[in-house]
């Protein structure tokens, strides 16, 4: 497992949680992200960032709406869907191109999200 902080200067760090090595630094302006509920956000509020898994590099920036909360993924790993707390909505997103598909009003303050397949 690892966990992932942001630090106010917009370092975001990885860490192995088994053994404790930080596993990368990745350096941006404190402006690019944040992290609330696993997922890097940028600090507008509207993307979510898209990892490499090995070399903990960005691969994209995807516009969801507003502040996503929760992300997860399919079992194929295809699709992802987004929570945005605070636009009342889900986004799903196409991984293999890495954009978003639709999003899609699903109430009040939707915090979480598990795709169950």
């Amino acid at each position: 497992m690892q966990i992932a902080i942001v630090r106010s200067d917009g370092v975001a760090k990885i860490w192995d949680t088994i053994t404790g090595a930080e596993l990368v630094s990745l350096k941006g302006d404190k402006k690019d992200f944040a992290l609330v509920s696993s997922v890097l956000y940028s600090l507008d509020g509207s993307r979510i960032a898209i990892i490499d898994s090995k070399s903990h590099n960005v691969l994209s920036f995807v516009l969801t709406g507003k502040r996503p909360w929760s992300v997860d993924l399919s079992a194929d790993e295809k699709t992802a869907i987004v929570a945005n707390g605070l636009s009342d909505d889900i986004t799903v997103v196409d991984m293999v191109s890495m954009q978003p598909v639709q999003s899609l009003p699903i109430g009040r303050i939707p915090h979480t999200v598990v795709i169950d397949d």
